[in-house]
């Protein structure tokens, strides 16, 4: 896990996906990402992603990951987002210890973010909204699996220790990249927050690889 392995609270950024969804949902995507850690597997995170034209959402993002680690800790996620792919609303679940829970909402202004405990460590604050807001997580990669929008413009924030702090994100095109054992056509972005980045690697547009690579952790697609 990374530095803010225990808390939820340690960050946001990147493409957020969400939907709370009733009702007739097309699923457009799902799967199993694998995380590898020095070569060796340390969890995995199963996600669905829904079309749904819901209330002014029109896509949702599911997931669940799992990490081998002494605690067997457990994430979830459920992020919305528009038909620009701009987020929406999403809540962060932390199995802990310590149990936590965080709920992002937004409009065209501000960020509010509320940590809940059952312990009773709350804490909500509310920042203004950059354009082109997507979400970071240090932990979890719901936030990246809808490829945020080609081009210039896109901004992201890391919110650590109750203060927010921009992400650096930069779109590099399309490269040749190796993904299960084969070289392909991908689309790389490139996220950069408080000096650590994350490499992602899209392929029309379903995310099929992301590296960490000062925490030496490399997550997969499996295979269906």
């Amino acid at each position: 896990m990374t530095r803010n392995a225990q808390s939820l609270a340690a960050a946001a950024l990147l493409v957020a996906t969400v939907g709370i969804s009733s009702g007739t949902a097309q699923i457009i995507d799902q799967g199993v990402l694998e995380i590898r850690r020095n070569n060796r597997i340390i969890g995995e995170e199963t996600f669905r992603i829904e079309r749904t034209d819901l209330r002014g959402v029109a896509l949702t993002v599911y997931s669940t990951a799992r990490y081998r680690d002494e605690d067997n800790t457990e994430l979830t996620a459920l992020i919305e987002l528009d038909r620009d792919g701009q987020p929406l609303a999403a809540q962060f679940d932390n199995s802990g210890p310590p149990a936590e829970r965080a709920v992002v909402t937004l409009d065209a202004r501000v960020v509010s973010y509320r940590v809940l405990s059952p312990a009773g460590d709350n804490w909500g604050g509310t920042f203004r909204r950059p354009s082109g807001l997507v979400f970071w997580m240090d932990n979890q990669f719901a936030p990246y699996l809808v490829a945020p929008a080609p081009g210039t413009g896109i901004r992201g924030v890391d919110i650590v220790d109750r203060e927010l702090h921009d992400v650096e994100i930069s779109d590099l095109g399309e490269v040749s990249e190796t993904v299960g054992g084969e070289t392909v056509r991908a689309r790389l972005v490139s996220a950069v927050a408080d000096g650590e980045q994350i490499k992602l690697w899209y392929v029309q547009d379903r995310l099929v690889k992301v590296e960490i690579p000062a925490l030496a952790i490399l997550v997969v697609r499996r295979a269906r």
